[in-house]
């Protein structure tokens, strides 16, 4: 296993978007705290080197790393611009297109997230961001790039009364996105009124399509942070949805292992066939004082999930402190983001399951 500190703590709390082989690294501009900037750093997974020195370069978030087929087959990079979509190559931040948007206002709302997607024909954005009804209304909708108008009946609105991520994730045909609606939780003696995080899920399409389903998701150290999104991933055959320590199966959206089972954030991928979990779970000493979460290391680990009953796997790095973003692929290379900044560690994925299979 090999572990190389590439990115220090300017860039504490990144996060990570790919596509293909490209990597961005984001984190907010440190450098200028009243900015709405964000630094991106691309990375390559095959030459497994960044493709920039220093700080990478800026441009205000949030950030889509995509792909936009009738500009070009590589990945692209598309943030707000004065009066639009801004698509940048993501190597230098150099502008490849500005899509004008007709709008009621003339920028972007302050809380928003966007996505790229070709479906039918046309490229196409995704635009989650304030419906402007009052302070816990979003709307979700999609617009025609080719025109610069959303699609009729595309608008889905809905509450978020409590602060979580409004980011998107559009993988494998699914389109998911977390909320926050009031519930009535029972117990036998009461009952409670919360403000619970859930994921909404939608089948991939022009904004139109079907609704898969909601799933409610654990509210433990970091749950569903602002700036992350949840994961999409095929592997062994199979599609999940994964978010900290709730990983559900897609679309029949089960969940794979129970919810006792508790981690800062996870993702899914493949090794030598096997579909995996890669975790940073709570060490087994922190299970009865979740405070000390906040100041001591964490385990990176990972589990089968082709298994009635998955079982830790400890990798032997110990994840620094304040994790934050995880990207894992199949050919073992694993990303983590902390307050040191982004950690990248490599693995042989046949050798490993190898030696978890022998136990």
């Amino acid at each position: 296993m090999e572990v190389e500190h590439l990115l220090g703590e300017d860039w504490q709390f990144a996060t990570f978007q790919q596509a293909g082989s490209t990597v961005v690294v984001t984190a907010e501009d440190d450098h200028d705290p009243v900015s709405e900037d964000v630094m991106v750093m691309p990375f390559d997974l095959r030459e497994r080197v960044q493709r920039r020195p220093g700080r990478g370069f800026t441009v205000r978030g949030p950030v889509h790393l995509g792909v936009l087929v009738s500009l070009r087959p590589e990945p692209v990079l598309a943030y707000q611009g004065p009066e639009g979509l801004t698509v940048t190559d993501p190597w230098d931040g150099g502008v490849l297109k500005n899509f004008p948007l007709e709008r009621e206002y003339r920028q972007f709302d302050d809380a928003y997230d966007l996505i790229l997607t070709h479906h039918e024909g046309r490229d196409l954005l995704f635009l989650h961001e304030d419906a402007r009804g009052g302070p816990y209304d979003r709307i979700l909708r999609t617009w025609d790039l080719a025109t610069g108008l959303p699609i009729p009946g595309s608008a889905g609105e809905h509450k978020c009364y409590r602060l979580v991520s409004g980011r998107l994730t559009f993988r494998h045909g699914y389109l998911a996105h977390p909320t926050s609606p009031v519930v009535v939780d029972h117990t036998p003696d009461d009952f409670h009124v919360v403000n619970a995080i859930f994921l909404d899920v939608e089948r991939e399409g022009d904004g139109t399509g079907p609704f898969v389903g909601s799933v409610r998701v654990e509210e433990g150290f970091d749950a569903v942070p602002e700036g992350r999104a949840v994961d999409v991933a095929r592997a062994g055959g199979r599609t999940y949805l994964a978010e900290a320590g709730d990983i559900f199966t897609l679309p029949e959206l089960e969940r794979v292992f129970p919810v006792d089972l508790w981690a800062v954030v996870s993702r899914v991928t493949e090794w030598a066939g096997r579909p995996v979990a890669v975790l940073v779970r709570k060490p087994a000493h922190l299970d009865e004082n979740r405070d000390d979460l906040i100041y001591e290391p964490l385990q990176l680990s990972f589990m089968f999930l082709d298994v009635a009953a998955p079982v830790w796997h400890v990798l032997p790095w110990t994840v620094p402190l304040r994790p934050f973003d995880l990207l894992a692929t199949p050919e073992g290379t694993i990303m983590v983001s902390s307050s040191e900044g982004v950690h990248v560690v490599r693995v042989d994925p046949e050798e490993t399951v190898r030696s978890a299979e022998r136990g």
